[in-house]
């Protein structure tokens, strides 16, 4: 077990079986072990990573919960077919945002909270004067029936007012886009990897601590006002990011 391992497995805050299973899960994500191969045994990796094996067997109940191996009695573990998108979902981080454009074909929305008047949750660090009023809502995005993320929104609340169904059931940023035709936005966007919470484990259907995408968009007007923040969380098993560049 080289060091990088050790150190996960040995020091990190979460309970060991946590840590295997983001060691495991990464292998599956990166293609290491490829859908339909069997997993080493039990005792093989319990000796690879020098843990106990009910600790091992801890990791892998924590990757069948997320649809990721399937145990096989008396044959062994395997990798799931669907291991890389649950139910077929699969959301391309692409430039010109289709990947979520198509996604949104299939998908429904549930509003779980929403305040009117609300302060916009930016920090002082974010370029951009704030509007003098936000409208919040939270909202859960599903397909297939599968909920695959959840969205914080703050928009201007002059610029919220002049179409709110819309902005509750569509895609905030396009419907913002057709409000403010006339004028220059800009936007600037951060992904980060986290480990879901309580929380969003219950609303997105996977266990605490799985990888998620966070996502946060802040788009200025030409003023440089900050008139829409978002805030999504994706399951990290539904993400990916492709680029084709020339060296």
């Amino acid at each position: 077990m080289n060091n990088l391992t050790n150190n996960l497995l040995g020091y990190s805050p979460n309970k060991r079986y946590v840590n295997l299973a983001h060691v495991l899960r990464l292998r599956v994500r990166t293609g290491e072990y490829q859908p339909g191969a069997r997993l080493p045994s039990i005792e093989q990796i319990a000796k690879q990573f020098d843990v106990a094996a009910v600790t091992v067997r801890q990791a892998l109940a924590l990757l069948e919960q997320e649809g990721l191996v399937l145990p096989k009695q008396g044959v062994g573990t395997f990798v799931q077919e669907g291991a890389f998108a649950p139910h077929g979902l699969l959301l391309p981080l692409d430039e010109d945002w289709s990947g979520i454009r198509t996604l949104w074909q299939t998908s429904t929305t549930r509003i779980l909270a929403e305040k009117d008047h609300a302060r916009c949750a930016v920090d002082d660090s974010e370029p951009g004067v704030l509007a003098e009023d936000y409208f919040y809502m939270r909202r859960l995005h599903s397909s297939k029936g599968t909920p695959y993320t959840v969205a914080d929104i703050y928009l201007d609340r002059a610029i919220y007012a002049l179409a709110p169904k819309r902005f509750r059931k569509e895609i905030a940023l396009h419907v913002l886009r057709e409000f403010v035709a006339d004028c220059k936005l800009e936007a600037h966007e951060t992904i980060q990897i986290a480990a879901a919470d309580i929380d969003i484990s219950t609303l997105l259907e996977i266990p605490v601590a799985v990888p998620v995408v966070v996502m946060k968009r802040v788009v200025r007007d030409e003023n440089n006002r900050i008139i829409y923040v978002g805030v999504p969380i994706y399951r990290g098993d539904i993400v990916r990011l492709d680029r084709t560049f020339t060296l």
